[in-house]
């Protein structure tokens, strides 16, 4: 008897070496579905309850490793509930494949297409060409794919059609060009006051980075997704710059001589400097220039680049801009960290204090995944990750409410490995039933909520209003998992140290500060629209009282 066309499938993914799928839980309400579910041959199939959350852990896995993750998505109802999810695979360029089910009298969501590379089935004799299409795409580094079949096709016999297994594809470093080495290397060794900004396209370039950067005596600030790579046991780390900018960073890249960016796609042109002397090097020629007037652009792996240019660039002698600047940066660390020594108990809990103790109990070798928002802003100024700590998020697309799928993605990944996600109680809401996913697939996931409750005259939205009386640690604990509650700085070492030991999936729930703003007040006094809103909207002690809860912003 031949296989069916899901069976062939399942034969076409294996033999390509995948072993790892994200599924749906519940019932099979179709034949791909159960054929999936069927199968022995995956290492690990982690089944969610949302179809979102589901292409959000692959994502999150195929991002930490760099593999292709195969995903199972539903059928089109379900579908709809992706779009964003897909937004943000493909801003990374994540290796993911989606599968999903096409009822012949539904239509593809609105703007699905255009996310990604989508295709559909609709006869048998397509289904083994269309899979093994979509995992080249997907193994060659080109982003999700979306995969639909019919729902009727799925059932068909495949026919004796001979498939060629799909070979794992070894994407080999783009070289650049002698000529944009040579003139990079003379750009290098003529300009002073040189500052290097590292993005998520330094990864395993740090080595190569940190030599040349020591050569030139350039400062190294970083974004989100570069800070994994280039800040730990860096002398020349001057933090970020941007909106979340903390240290000498904006200072720095402001009155910089020449701006090198290294693989980054920095999307805030008002924190670059207008000049125009700047150089970028990224492996993706359509992000040169798209931020800023460049100097010069180099198309080329950053690692390849700047292994290339050592010795072609002269050391650099004069170091009076490197020490001004980290004489600046330790100033500004002073000052921002002065909640982080507090630990008066007559005072708010800070989320300042929470992060940096959490950082520094954390696992050598732990992995973080921080929702877009306030947890983002704590985490980049006060969580410090190894050189082997791992730090992903949806840094790109700005999806918020995405660290716990993320986590569960990472965890699935590696297992062995300590998984942190720092969320926020909207983010636990959310996705409230993937709580229910941990206790299922026994992940020892380790959640902290960052849960500030501020009075009803200060939230200007509904999700604030809808957390007031929500309480995380309790909807948690009556779901199974094992939960921490802390309101005072006494409690802190001791309530992350169990939390983080415990050999279970577990939460803790910190009541933190709720005056303590995500942005400096300057930012409120000139007027942006979220923070201007909120100022207008509060009564005048909570206004004073956020102003002195974030005085040492204050200049």
């Amino acid at each position: 008897m031949s296989k069916t066309v899901a069976e062939q499938w399942c034969d076409i993914l294996t033999a390509g070496g995948q072993r790892q799928l994200y599924s749906l839980a519940g019932e099979c309400d179709n034949v791909l579905m159960e054929t999936l579910h069927r199968e022995n041959r995956w290492k690990r199939r982690t089944e969610l309850q949302q179809e979102d959350a589901a292409v959000l852990a692959a994502s999150a896995g195929a991002r930490l490793t760099g593999e292709t993750q195969v995903c199972y998505a539903g059928c089109v109802p379900g579908l709809y509930r992706i779009k964003a999810a897909m937004a943000e695979a493909a801003a990374n360029k994540d290796r993911l494949l989606v599968l999903g089910i096409q009822p012949s009298d539904r239509s593809l969501p609105d703007g699905q297409g255009e996310l990604c590379h989508t295709t559909i089935v609709h006869h048998p004799e397509e289904a083994s060409g269309a899979l093994t299409e979509a995992l080249r795409r997907a193994d060659a580094g080109c982003g999700p794919v979306l995969l639909l079949i019919q729902e009727e096709v799925a059932g068909e016999p495949a026919g004796d059609a001979a498939y060629a297994p799909v070979q794992p594809i070894r994407v080999q470093p783009l070289c650049p060009r002698l000529s944009d080495l040579a003139e990079m290397a003379s750009i290098l060794n003529t300009c002073e006051r040189t500052v290097f900004l590292c993005g998520r396209g330094c990864a395993g370039a740090r080595e190569e980075l940190l030599l040349l950067a020591k050569r030139l005596q350039a400062p190294v600030a970083f974004t989100m997704s570069g800070k994994q790579v280039v800040e730990g046991d860096n002398e020349l780390s001057i933090g970020m710059t941007g909106i979340m900018g903390w240290g000498a960073a904006p200072t720095a890249v402001m009155d910089c001589g020449l701006l090198v960016l290294w693989g980054t796609d920095f999307p805030y042109p008002e924190y670059l400097p207008a000049h125009g002397n700047v150089i970028q090097v990224d492996n993706d020629p359509v992000a040169l220039g798209r931020r800023c007037k460049l100097r010069l652009g180099v198309v080329g792996d950053v690692r390849e680049v700047a292994r290339e240019l050592l010795p072609l660039v002269k050391r650099r002698l004069n170091d009076d801009f490197a020490t001004a600047m980290r004489s600046l940066h330790r100033r500004e660390l002073a000052r921002s960290e002065q909640y982080v020594r507090s630990t008066n108990d007559k005072l708010p809990l800070r989320p300042e204090l929470i992060t940096r103790v959490v950082s520094d109990h954390a696992e050598p070798d732990a992995v973080f995944c921080v929702e877009v928002g306030a947890p983002m802003l704590w985490c980049a100024r006060y969580l410090h990750p190894s050189g082997i700590q791992r730090l992903t998020g949806a840094f790109r697309s700005g999806l918020g409410e995405s660290a716990l799928p993320m986590g569960i993605g990472a965890k699935s990944v590696y297992p062995s490995r300590q998984v942190i996600a720092v969320c926020t109680a909207e983010g636990i809401l959310r996705h409230l039933n993937e709580l229910l996913t941990l206790q299922r697939e026994h992940f020892s996931l380790k959640i902290l909520v960052l849960q500030r409750l501020l009075p009803e005259s200060m939230r200007i939205d509904r999700a604030a209003a809808s957390t007031a009386l929500f309480s995380v640690a309790e909807t948690a604990a009556a779901m199974g998992l094992k939960t921490g509650r802390i309101h005072q700085a006494q409690q802190i070492h001791h309530a992350v140290r169990s939390w983080l030991a415990d050999s279970e999936a577990s939460l803790l729930e910190a009541m933190v500060d709720a005056y303590a703003m995500s942005a400096p007040p300057e930012v409120m006094v000139r007027g942006e629209n979220g923070h201007h809103r909120l100022v207008n909207r509060a009564a005048g002690e909570h206004f004073i009282r956020i102003i002195y809860g974030n005085r040492r912003f204050l200049r």
